[in-house]
């Protein structure tokens, strides 16, 4: 599985995310608040996570706090990168928040979803 980290600021609900993602994939919304997302036999998960901020050293705080004001952590987890990337590319489109790529770098969501769309090969998990 892997992993990234939206940080929105303010906004604990997911829904209007999920709602960018059309119906050329499943959907369902599961009973604790996270959203599953399919298109087999890849999947995603994501849910609103306030533990997650716990386990950021002090100097990742400070810059989430630089990029937003309120911070709510969404942990976004999938299957497989290209299905992470289609989907984290629609869903973060024109969002204002932030992306951790839980390697170490922290990056404007406009930033992300124009690497994802601008360079094709980009691995977040090799590069910042």
């Amino acid at each position: 599985m892997e992993t990234v980290i939206i940080i929105r600021d303010g906004r604990r609900d997911a829904t209007e995310l999920i709602a960018r993602l059309g119906t050329d994939v499943r959907i369902e919304k599961l009973p604790d608040g996270r959203f599953f997302v399919e298109d087999a036999p890849y999947h995603l998960w994501l849910g609103h996570d306030d533990a997650i901020l716990n386990e950021y050293a002090e100097e990742e705080l400070r810059t989430v706090r630089e990029g937003v004001t309120a911070p709510v952590p969404f942990v976004c987890e999938f299957s497989d990168m290209a299905f992470g990337k289609r989907i984290l590319g629609r869903i973060l489109c024109g969002e204002s928040c932030l992306v951790d790529n839980d390697h170490g770098n922290i990056v404007t969501g406009k930033e992300f979803v124009e690497r994802l769309q601008y360079e094709p090969g980009w691995d977040w998990r090799l590069q910042t």
